[in-house]
């Protein structure tokens, strides 16, 4: 039987298909719990815990890791060179395995836990990939080993030689599958822009080739003398008995100001666009300038700052970090909160929130009212960095 997947509950590997590890020479194995205890204290992010049982005699073990309430071992994938291992993942498993060989130097380490740590072990991934497992999306992937048992007896190497066997992505955290998909995707936009580029092109050519100037056509204008001495009343200043002009003879345009006699030109229904500054009366209605919208947070007068409360490590490597809003000037009075934002996500909340965060650096603001009435906005960036313990640095934004 190889290994039993079991929806919901996890992974389970039994005798005699593998054989369980022992600890010590004369007895006692590595999932017995005080083995399994002093193992997972450094490697529990990368060795998941196990429940052991002996149906009809024989020794079995089921892996389970828990993210809230979903079992993640049983979505997890062997390890192979399609499925490789993240290379930040590995990085991280060597450093606790240093971690891991120094406590065998410290005086608190009894000499039964210091043979432990001493000769312990992993599997050999030429002899059995499946016991390396990863899940998670490209993004986000983890590594997770079903460690203290092995198909072939004494096929477990030493942990620096079984981790340069394993398969990793690279510097870049991404399998090689990916990439080819992602170079695929590229060159299919970068053809389809070039296809548009040509389109427009051919598009913008025909379309001034067809194009057409219209003929343009000026109205003519009655031509201004000064008023005659006997001219009829009606409109003075144009010259009705002007002869017309003869073919060949030049006509002199109107001056540009009528002379002082002449009507004034009808107003035009549709009057000009403003001038110099001036409202064009034409417009329906204009826009109003933007007033200040009430309840604008106030940054120059908080009075308040974000304090770090206390942080926990998760099983699932995330930082549980309870942060809080309070009043430095220490006059008791607790702030009016009205949400929060962490990298831009809105979480409605009181003065005290928690958070599970993954490692990274993270934007957090506090939109309060202190004092009531007077809106104010908090700013800090919150960093948790990976670490067995976790270490979360909270720097105010000025």
């Amino acid at each position: 039987m190889s290994i039993q997947l079991i929806p919901h509950q996890g992974l389970r590997v039994a005798e005699p298909e593998y054989l369980p590890l022992k600890a010590y020479q004369s007895g006692g194995f590595y999932w017995d719990g005080e083995a399994q205890k002093v193992i997972r204290s450094i490697l529990g992010d990368f060795l998941p815990p196990l429940v052991q049982a002996w149906p009809a005699g024989q020794r079995t073990g089921l892996f389970q890791l828990f993210a809230g309430s979903q079992e993640v071992l049983c979505q997890s994938r062997p390890a192979s060179p399609r499925n490789p291992i993240p290379a930040r993942q590995l990085q991280l498993l060597s450093r606790c395995l240093e971690d891991f060989k120094r406590k065998a130097d410290s005086p608190e380490t009894t000499p039964n836990n210091r043979h432990i740590i001493q000769q312990f072990k992993l599997p050999d991934f030429d002899r059995d990939p499946e016991l390396y497992r990863v899940s998670g999306g490209f993004w986000n992937r983890r590594l997770h080993v079903l460690w203290g048992c092995e198909r072939a007896a004494e096929s477990s190497l030493p942990s620096a030689a079984a981790l340069a066997k394993l398969p990793s992505t690279g510097a870049f955290n991404i399998p090689k599958q990916y990439l080819r998909w992602l170079a695929a995707l590229l060159a299919l936009v970068l053809l389809l822009l070039l296809l548009w580029w040509l389109w427009s092109s051919l598009h913008h050519d025909v379309s001034a080739n067809q194009a057409v100037p219209a003929p343009v056509t000026t109205a003519a204008k009655p031509a201004f003398s000064p008023p005659a001495p006997n001219s009829p009343p009606g409109n003075p200043g144009i010259n009705d008995a002007r002869p017309e002009p003869k073919t060949g003879q030049a006509v002199s345009p109107p001056p540009d100001n009528p002379s002082p006699g002449a009507p004034l030109p009808a107003a035009s229904p549709n009057p000009l666009p403003a001038r110099d500054g001036q409202q064009n009366r034409s417009v329906a209605s204009a826009t109003p300038p933007t007033a200040p919208q009430p309840g604008t947070p106030n940054p120059s007068a908080t009075g308040l700052e974000i304090d770090k409360l206390g942080q926990q490590l998760l099983p699932d490597g995330k930082v549980k970090v309870q942060l809080a809003v309070r009043d430095p000037s220490g006059s008791g009075k607790t702030p009016k909160v009205t949400y929060w934002t962490v990298d831009g996500v809105t979480q409605t909340g009181a003065d005290k929130m928690t958070f599970e965060l993954a490692t990274g650096t993270y934007a957090i603001k506090v939109y309060a009212e202190s004092p009531p009435g007077n809106p104010v906005v908090l700013s800090a960036k919150l960093k948790v960095t990976e670490h067995q313990e976790p270490d979360v640095q909270l720097d105010p934004l000025k």
